[in-house]
């Protein structure tokens, strides 16, 4: 589209106050004459925009993704019309600053030269999981329990892409793993102990872990109180060996009770909506120490590798 048909096109689209504006303005205004798209875009901001210039300027650096990527670049978008007089090296600079972590950092990397480049980069990188395939795992549990077996399964079915989320337990700082292999919630006997946390006998029942193997577990510390970022969750936990770095385990029960969810991978990043609010949970980075699975720590542990 050439800029003149790009003129002709929003014309077309004018109304009320400014269709008389444009059209009664082509002799009296040298409206024919307006060459470029940018020149006709002034043209109508400084006729019908009442805000300062730096107001706009205020309202675009401001403007941060609160939900979708989509539509932060729609709102964006809006803005970044009603301030022409801003660079195209600044808008770019603008949009960085307002896209959530740790997708900024990525779209940053690729140093794109202009606005629509950063946009393109952004949803390539901006890949959504949506709803994981846990309920098969759950159901599988449940006929477990039917059966006279284990009831409860302690596995992760993404083991080379751990969701671990930093989290407060009585003012100490704990590492959590949101695992959709997991049936249940838990929590690691050492830490129990060590923060004093108060436990009911539950009826003894099989944690079925990676290997096929089953362990007992009869402990629960009920309505348990930990912080994940600014979210708070009350939920039972029940107590077992975890081994590993992991100090509680969030499973598909305590998934399923947040409704739908947004999960994705590659951004680290669990969303939700509880009671009202939009929460968003930010894993962990996944170097630094290598992580070690249940399966793997057993066998140290039986081989005399691990004290």
């Amino acid at each position: 589209m050439t800029k003149e048909d790009a003129i002709k096109f929003a014309t077309l689209h004018l109304d009320g106050a400014a269709n008389e504006w444009w059209y009664h303005g082509l002799v009296t205004l040298g409206h024919n004459l307006i060459a470029t798209y940018n020149e006709f875009t002034n043209k109508l901001i400084k006729r019908f925009d009442t805000k300062d210039p730096e107001v706009r300027f205020r309202e675009l650096a401001q403007l941060k993704q609160q939900d979708s990527l989509d539509a932060y670049i729609s709102d964006f978008q809006k803005l970044a019309v009603m301030a022409p007089n801003i660079t195209e090296k600044r808008l770019v600079v603008l949009f960085f600053e307002g896209l959530e972590e740790p997708l900024k950092g990525w779209v940053k990397a690729f140093d794109p030269p202009t606005l629509n480049e950063a946009i393109r980069k952004s949803r390539k990188q901006q890949t959504d999981i949506g709803e994981s395939e846990y309920e098969e795992v759950l159901e599988e549990a449940e006929e477990n329990q039917e059966g006279g077996g284990a009831v409860a399964q302690l596995s992760s079915l993404h083991k080379n892409e751990s969701f671990r989320v930093r989290g407060v337990l009585r003012e100490h700082r704990v590492i959590t793993l949101i695992d959709t292999g997991t049936t249940h919630n838990f929590i690691d006997e050492r830490i129990v102990a060590k923060r004093g946390l108060t436990t009911d006998e539950v009826e003894d029942f099989k944690v079925m872990v990676d290997d096929g193997s089953t362990i007992s577990c009869n402990l629960m510390v009920s309505k348990m109180s930990m912080r994940l970022g600014n979210y708070e969750v009350k939920d039972d936990f029940y107590v077992v060996s975890i081994g590993g770095i992991d100090d509680a385990i969030f499973g598909i029960k305590w998934l399923r009770s947040l409704g739908e969810i947004t999960l994705n991978l590659q951004t680290m990043e669990l969303k939700f909506t509880s009671e009202g609010r939009k929460v968003v949970l930010r894993g962990m980075s996944n170097g630094g120490p290598r992580i070690v699975s249940l399966k793997r720590m057993k066998k140290l542990v039986r081989h005399g590798q691990v004290e």
